[in-house]
């Protein structure tokens, strides 16, 4: 998941694009994966303002 987050950012898509991925990805992939893609989502979004 980390990996496809810096893809994305290095593709040109912004921060809050990215933030908004996990509310498109629920409709397909239920919510079960997205409680666990946010922890990590949030920890390289963090990263990245440190």
């Amino acid at each position: 998941m980390a990996r496809h987050i810096n893809l994305a950012l290095d593709s040109g898509l912004s921060q809050a694009e990215v933030s908004e991925l996990p509310a498109q990805i629920t409709l397909y992939t239920g919510w079960p994966s997205i409680f666990a893609a946010l922890p990590i989502a949030q920890d390289v979004l963090e990263s990245l303002t440190e």
